[in-house]
């Protein structure tokens, strides 16, 4: 499979669509004419009055935030030291408009470096070339993932639009924010300027990197991009140095659904397989064409099952394929074999109403409450190596909403006995609670920020000197209180939530919710 595909032809599919989602305003659908028409910005800013908890969706005006020394409470426990990054969509307004979904706003990265000395805050918006001309225009000049602009511009290249907003990496010596449907982007760890694309090889620039690559034990990292129009998934093998060793492509997977292969954004790896989830949301070219922007042109199918298809890590082979009841998904906890099969853990939805209503709505300043039934909820799945009886084997119940899981590292496709997650209270629509999770999927340990506060992501983050006990570390992570109107770092001792946070380190400033982060250790003196 290696070097068998043209990156030329590649690029060109994946322009193509792009360019279709630059159609003239005069094209666009009686439907998309409305949504344009009503005021978002507006409709925002009143219910943001009415409602705090919307400061998770206002948007960072500013290109660059710092806090030298933050207030802190409590003590940076002894060995920890390093930075916790984190990425997430930031900038959601230019020139009087709003975008229309919390996955369109510019990415912010963020920079949260702990030692002995205390804790500092350094944040700023990823200049890629779309985020430096929409700046100097002072509006917005292209469609974004579910927003169109009237009157916008043609995409060249998925990089046109790269809103890297979605994670961090730290590997090979270089420091990279993600998007998925375009390059990394290098990113300087002092300054955190922007150094320009990621280019793995000549043949690879500008093709999908996945957000959600995955790291082994001996520090290889795997990864894939998915090429929506052609139906093809590009795979990637990189070594501890950054060097390529491998890539691919597997095309026809859009078998039972031909020309309508829609978005993929986690998969897992175990010792000897990687396994792809492909969801019944599928995309239509002809609603992009009509008017529609990228999500609108996806519909949900019940009538499809989920697939998972399980390729060989040595050449990226097919080697099975499964089918599971309809369900929607962002985020695997982890995957690995027993022998005669491979498990798999995950936060799974009935169907992807999340995707087209919450995280729409609260773009207008809409929060619907009690939560709707369906998930995300805590789901383990079987995917026997020969014969069938592909099935999920838990899941369900109040008690297994959730989101966000993180493993120890080092353990992605190794047997692992915990997850730990974001969590909600009963009914409420958005987390406020951390939980350790066995593989049984019981909750065995939590802590529960209370009313007023909305958490974000956390990151496990191993004790040097304690390696081989998987919980043995600190779990870090961000929280909005939006009573206060500012948002502070927890460190937690990983194996006793309940206990509280060991430090809080408090900032005077509200920022935007984010989405996924990475922690780099200090390196030895």
């Amino acid at each position: 499979m290696h070097g068998t595909f043209s990156r030329r032809q590649a690029l060109a599919r994946v322009a193509a669509l792009l360019a279709a989602a630059g159609v003239p305003a005069a094209a666009v659908s009686t439907v998309a004419r409305a949504a344009q028409a009503s005021n978002w910005r507006k409709e925002f800013a009143a219910a943001l009055r009415r409602d705090r908890r919307l400061l998770g969706w206002r948007g960072v005006a500013r290109s660059e935030l710092r806090t030298a020394q933050v207030a802190l409470t409590g003590r940076v426990p002894p060995g920890l030291a390093g930075v916790l990054w984190r990425n997430g969509p930031a900038r959601y307004e230019r020139g009087g408009r709003r975008y229309r979904h919390w996955f369109d706003g510019d990415g912010m990265l963020q920079a949260w470096r702990i030692g002995p000395a205390g804790i500092s805050h350094h944040a700023r918006f990823v200049g890629t070339p779309k985020f430096r001309a929409e700046e100097q225009a002072g509006r917005f000049l292209w469609n974004a993932f579910g927003t169109r602009i009237a009157g916008s511009l043609p995409a060249d290249s998925p990089d046109a639009v790269n809103a890297a907003n979605i994670s961090v990496l730290e590997h090979g010596g270089e420091l990279l924010a993600l998007w998925e449907a375009g390059s990394a982007w290098r990113i300087d760890r002092n300054t955190l300027q922007t150094l320009g694309p990621k280019v793995w090889s000549a043949r690879l620039a500008g093709l999908p990197f996945s957000a959600h690559p995955k790291v082994d034990a001996g520090g290889t990292l795997w990864s894939f991009g998915y090429d929506t129009l052609s139906g093809a998934l590009v795979f990637y093998r990189i070594g501890a140095d950054g060097a390529v060793q491998k890539y691919g492509l597997l095309r026809g997977i859009d078998d039972l659904a031909p020309g309508r292969f829609g978005m993929v954004h986690d998969f897992a790896v175990t010792q000897k397989y990687m396994v792809i989830l492909l969801t019944p949301l599928v995309f239509y070219r002809e609603r992009l064409e009509a008017g529609a922007s990228f999500l609108d042109a996806h519909a949900w199918r019940d009538d499809l099952p989920l697939r998972a298809l399980v390729l060989d890590k040595e050449d990226f082979s097919l080697r099975r394929r499964h089918e599971l009841p309809p369900g929607f998904f962002f985020h695997i906890g982890n995957a690995f074999e027993d022998g005669a099969g491979i498990h798999l853990d995950m936060f799974r939805s009935d169907d992807a109403r999340e995707l087209f209503g919450i995280q729409r709505d609260v773009m207008r300043g809409k929060i619907d409450a009690p939560a709707p039934a369906g998930g995300p909820y805590y789901a383990g799945v079987y995917l026997p190596l020969a014969g069938n009886g592909a099935r999920v084997e838990s899941g369900g119940g109040a008690a297994a909403a959730g989101e966000f899981p993180v493993i120890a590292p080092g353990l992605a496709g190794r047997r692992n006995r915990h997850v730990w997650h974001l969590a909600s209270a009963a009914g409420e629509v958005f987390f406020r609670q951390v939980a350790r999770r066995n593989m049984l999927g019981e909750v065995v340990d939590s802590f529960d920020y209370g009313p007023g506060v909305l958490a974000e992501e956390h990151v496990f983050v191993p004790r040097p000197q304690r390696a081989g006990d998987e919980s043995a570390g600190w779990l870090l992570g961000t929280a909005l209180d939006w009573a206060r109107e500012a948002t502070a770092l927890h460190l937690f001792d990983a194996h006793n939530l309940a206990a509280g946070p060991l430090a809080v380190a408090q900032l005077e400033y509200a920022l935007p919710l984010g989405l996924h982060g990475w922690f780099s250790p200090a390196l030895p003196a």
